[in-house]
């Protein structure tokens, strides 16, 4: 083989041997394969690197065909330049084949022969040949990450383009292929002066000038037309990219149409800091780590909710941030996940300062090269949970009430049939009283019967005040006023170890109320606080101007916002709990002991509140005493002069009364007290006879005495049909329960006469003298 390398006929030289001889050493220690081929393709030399490179020993190879070794699709290509190569003597020629290596595999091998066939020294195809599958394979790996995200970006409905430093287009995706209306390969290679409108080329190429400065984020709003003529508002988002030796690499950016939104808020123009700070807020935080529980990736949002830069975020771990939630059952969460499968969970993310806050968190697993990461999605829930709190109470509140409506529509209805039935026993004893001498021994139980009378017509009024049903007589108060006229009168009543501390707020506006019944209220709200103290303690009256707003009234439902008079009551008593709490304004519950109290105090305190137009709310926990605190609308009045009260001098008469009244007892009972005191009494079951008595009755009819509440028609009704027929008759009401005929919700109408049911023979007789004798109303 040796003397291949020498013209034929040359003799030896020492000197041509020691070329031969650093000749072979080259080709013998070379990387790359020298093959010595003839103009056949056979293969007459080949370098020991061959083994190496092909799996091939030199002396197989010697004498063989070169193309049975080449790949089937390379060989015909192969074969066609060789045969160009050797009909070109002196020329060289590249080639990129794949070979088969000597373990049956294919390796691609890079190879520049030259046509030597007339050297003398040569005379062959003389091949120098590397391996480069690697690189060919790191190559293909590279497009097919370079098609994939080529697809991504197209994939992406907004405009995408890349630059490099200088403003050529590097890339774009489909859609900005249609925003500029060329083709990718039109687009690649140009500049912004090649693509877009000559008034707006120097806009956006300075835009990327000052981006390129600024090696950051650039966001503005333009507005452009498209390749198909249209206008449109958009956004371009724009950011700086650097190469793998840390110089400027160029910019990305998108394109986002904003028309829609530029169309509805066409009153709204925000400015390029506001548009920023809206996108920046907008969004979940994101969170990518192992099932170990270590952060491997995570998004702006998700610094920015937790207070982190990233650095620091990627430096922690799951449990770092979660405080709801134990890592055991982290893990054992993340555990049980499958992969494309998300759950939603609940849990509580710890601030960089330490706060707290709820999240929402979706989490599944994805496959990232090769390994199975856990993706978390967590959305901050803090105002949901708030507004679910705040909707939770007021159905709570609302149910409450409607309670409160139905248990009072029945007290209501009771102490209506109560009042009746008391009117009779409390009347009849009162006339048989009367009958008595003082040593009768009858005298005794019949006063024991009225006092039990009087008894039960107090706690029916203490229903009618819980439902509502009260006839109330509202006037302008000053409640500092009511308060200190109260001073003496509850320091008696609340003893002497319990301080009564009284702060009246300076300037108070004043309400409309029946001043009894507020100070029914006070009283009511002292001897429970007394109750709650026996050992002694502090009972504070407190008085305010408060303006309700919107907020503390979607706290509660049944509030109007606007101006208002605080009422408080606070002692330092035992407290009480949420059960007791609430059930504290039902009729008849207490938690004092048996036979302490009635259950009616709280009760009426709420009705008389409610029926005045304010609102209750009481405060307390256990061991740390109560608050009671009274709202009542506030009015722009001022405080009238005491009237000087009209009392008849007299109680007898010899008028004519016209009685009407469905209950027989009360009826009975009521014509023998007017009877007996000298009145005409002309007594009948319903509206409809009261009707035919004064259409056929000849005389005059000086007072209609009738009950409100009937059936088939209302005692008000009746006097109105009555005004004409009758118009010098006078009208006095009587009812044990009250409807809107002649109160509007529990407010008597002006100038309208009534009694309220039970009521004493004397208390009658004298109401009846003092209409008779008044001026006329209806």
């Amino acid at each position: 083989m040796k003397s291949s390398f020498l013209p034929p006929g040359r003799r030896k030289t020492s000197r041509s041997s020691q070329k031969e001889d650093r000749f072979r050493c080259l080709i013998e220690n070379s990387l790359d394969v020298i093959t010595i081929l003839d103009r056949d393709g056979t293969i007459l030399f080949e370098s020991p690197s061959v083994e190496r490179v092909l799996g091939y020993r030199p002396e197989e190879l010697r004498g063989r065909s070169l193309f049975p070794l080449v790949h089937p699709e390379d060989a015909p290509r192969a074969r066609e330049d060789f045969r160009a190569l050797v009909q070109t003597p002196g020329s060289s020629r590249r080639f990129e084949v794949r070979f088969r290596h000597g373990d049956g595999s294919w390796r691609t091998v890079e190879s520049t022969a030259t046509n030597l066939l007339d050297n003398p020294s040569v005379g062959g195809i003389v091949c120098n040949s590397r391996n480069i599958t690697l690189r060919k394979e790191a190559e293909r790996a590279l497009q097919e990450q370079l098609h994939l995200l080529q697809v991504l970006i197209d994939a992406m409905p907004p405009p995408v383009f890349y630059k490099d430093a200088q403003g050529v287009y590097l890339g774009c995706n489909k859609a900005f292929e249609a925003y500029i209306g060329m083709t990718k390969d039109q687009i690649v290679g140009k500049t912004v002066y090649d693509v877009a409108p000559p008034h707006l080329a120097d806009i956006y190429r300075e835009a990327d000038l000052a981006l390129f400065r600024e090696r950051g984020v650039q966001i503005y709003e333009s507005r452009v037309v498209y390749a198909d003529g249209t206008l449109h508002d958009v956004v371009f988002h724009k950011a700086t990219f650097l190469n793998a030796d840390g110089t400027l690499g160029g910019l990305v950016g998108t394109i986002l149409d904003i028309t829609a939104r530029k169309r509805a808020e066409e009153a709204v123009r925000e400015s390029e800091a506001r548009f920023r700070n809206l996108m920046e807020q907008a969004g979940d935080a994101f969170f990518v780590h192992d099932r170990a529980g270590r952060l491997l990736d995570v998004n702006q949002r998700a610094c920015d909710s937790l207070g982190y830069t990233r650095e620091e975020l990627l430096a922690l771990s799951v449990p770092d941030i979660e405080a709801g939630v134990p890592p055991s059952k982290l893990l054992e969460l993340w555990s049980g996940l499958a992969p494309g499968r998300f759950v939603t969970v609940d849990g509580t993310h710890r601030r960089k300062d330490g706060a707290t806050f709820p999240v929402e968190v979706r989490v599944g697993l994805f496959e990232s090269g090769g390994s199975l990461l856990v993706l978390a999605v967590a959305r901050d829930v803090s105002e949901r949970r708030a507004m679910e709190e705040t909707l939770r109470r007021s159905e709570e509140q609302l149910r409450q009430s409607q309670k409160m409506e139905a248990v009072g529509r029945l007290a209501g209805g009771i102490a209506h049939d109560f009042n009746n039935l008391l009117t009779a026993i409390m009347g009849y004893s009162e006339l048989v009283l009367l009958r008595l001498s003082p040593g009768d021994p009858l005298r005794r139980e019949l006063e024991e019967i009225r006092k039990a009378g009087d008894r039960a017509a107090s706690l029916t009024h203490q229903l009618l005040a819980f439902s509502r049903r009260q006839v109330l007589q509202p006037k302008v108060l000053d409640l500092n006023a009511v308060v200190a006229n109260m001073d003496r009168m509850l320091r008696r009543l609340i003893g002497e170890d319990i301080n009564l501390v009284a702060v009246l707020g300076p300037g108070l506006g004043q309400v409309r109320a029946d001043p009894g019944q507020i100070e029914q209220v006070i009283v009511n709200l002292a001897v429970n606080s007394r109750d709650a103290m026996p050992k002694g303690g502090r009972l504070t009256i407190e008085t305010a101007n408060v303006d309700l707003n919107d907020a503390y009234a979607g706290r509660h439902v049944s509030v109007t916002p606007g101006p208002y008079v605080m009422l408080a009551v606070s002692d330092t008593g035992v407290g009480m709990d949420e059960e007791v709490k609430s059930h504290l304004f039902e009729p008849f519950f207490t938690t004092k002991a048996h036979g302490k109290g009635t259950g009616l105090g709280l009760s009426t305190v709420y009705g008389i509140v409610n029926q005045s137009g304010g609102h209750v709310w009481v405060y307390s926990d256990v061991g740390r005493g109560t608050t009671f605190k009274i709202y009542l609308p506030r009015v722009m009045e001022a405080v009238p002069e005491p009237e000087p009260k009209r009392t008849a001098e007299r109680i007898e008469g010899s008028e004519t009364i016209l009685l009407v009244e469905d209950e027989t007892v009360v009826r009975a009972l009521v014509c023998e007290i007017l009877r007996g005191n000298g009145y005409t009494v002309i007594d009948v079951p319903n509206g409809g006879e009261a009707l035919l008595i004064c259409e056929r009755h000849d005389g005059p009819i000086h007072l209609m005495l009738t009950d409100v509440v009937m059936p088939r028609m209302s005692g008000r009704e009746l006097a109105e049909r009555l005004a004409s027929l009758r118009p010098e008759m006078k009208v006095l009401y009587m009812s044990g329960y009250t409807d809107d005929a002649i109160v509007h919700h529990g407010v008597l109408s002006l100038g309208t006469e009534f009694i309220q049911k039970p009521f004493a023979p004397d208390a009658l007789a004298r109401k009846v003298r003092e209409v008779l004798d008044g001026p006329w109303r209806l």
